[in-house]
Parts: structure tokens; C-alpha cells; sequence
């Protein structure tokens, strides 16, 4: 089980997704990173430059993994569920390429939103990584004792 933040417009979370960028490319059609990281050489002419991990943390989500969004002030916590899609609507929000996820929520239904200033100060500030993707894997442990408290 990976953990990973994703930085994921809060529209998209509503919906129980993730989302990336890469317009011209729909992930849900290609069965690994190594050919999706292929295809966006192909399309874009200034190719994958340095997010070729990003990418590959992206794809590689299997279900049961748990993906921390930031939010303003906030994070909220969800455990992958797998599916892949692609929404072109979501172009705009660079969210198009999405999976899905099931996300905690509170008792009438809003996204749970878990506030900074109850995490530790290194995982806090690990969030502010500015990529759009990075692993938190080395946290699993005291997010997971957050989540049973």
C-alpha cells in the first residue's frame, strides 16, 4: 500500500476522483506509465521534461493505496479504488485524466477535512511540495493511527 499526495481540484474530490493533467492523453487507455510517458513525448514538443515520476506515481495507484489531497488549511485522505478514466471537461482544471477514489467523509456527507494543524510538523511540511504528485509513503504509519483515533 503506497501513499501519495495528489493535488486535485476540490470539484473533482467532490465527484470521488483524482485528477492530472495532460490533456492530449488519456491515461485510461494504456496499460503502464512506460507507454503513457511514450505517447506524451509523441504529443507535447517539449516532451515529459522532469515529471516522469509524477506520472508514474499517477498511474501506478492500485486500489487499497491512500492519496492525501491538500486542501486550503486542510487535507482530505481517500483509499483508491482504481478505476481510470478521462473527462476533457476537465481540461481547464489540468484534472482530466482521473481515478477513482473513495473519499472519508463526514456524517451528512461532505469531503472530511482532516485540519493541518492536527498533523505532524514534517508531514505538514512535506504538503508544501510544490509537485502536483510526490509519495508519502514514509507517513503511512501515523496517518494510519490518525485514521483508526
Amino acid at each position: 500500500m503506497k501513499v501519495i499526495m495528489i493535488r486535485s481540484p476540490m470539484s473533482v474530490l467532490e465527484k470521488d476522483h483524482i485528477g492530472y493533467g495532460w490533456t492530449k492523453v488519456n491515461f485510461s487507455k494504456y496499460e503502464n506509465a512506460t507507454d503513457v510517458i511514450a505517447k506524451i513525448n509523441e504529443e507535447y514538443t517539449n516532451g515529459i521534461g522532469r515529471h516522469s515520476n509524477s506520472i508514474k506515481r499517477f498511474f501506478n495507484l492500485t486500489t487499497g493505496d491512500i492519496v492525501v489531497v491538500p486542501l486550503s488549511k486542510a487535507i482530505a485522505i481517500g483509499i483508491v479504488n482504481g478505476k481510470k478514466s478521462f473527462d476533457q471537461n476537465l481540461a481547464k482544471a489540468k484534472a482530466c485524466n482521473l481515478i477513482s477514489v473513495n473519499f472519508f467523509r463526514t456524517n451528512n456527507g461532505h469531503i472530511l477535512r482532516i485540519p493541518r494543524k492536527s498533523l505532524t510538523q514534517g508531514f505538514e511540511s512535506r504538503l508544501k511540495v510544490r509537485k502536483s504528485n510526490t509519495n508519502l509513503t514514509d507517513f503511512k504509519k501515523k496517518l494510519l493511527e490518525s485514521l483508526i483515533l
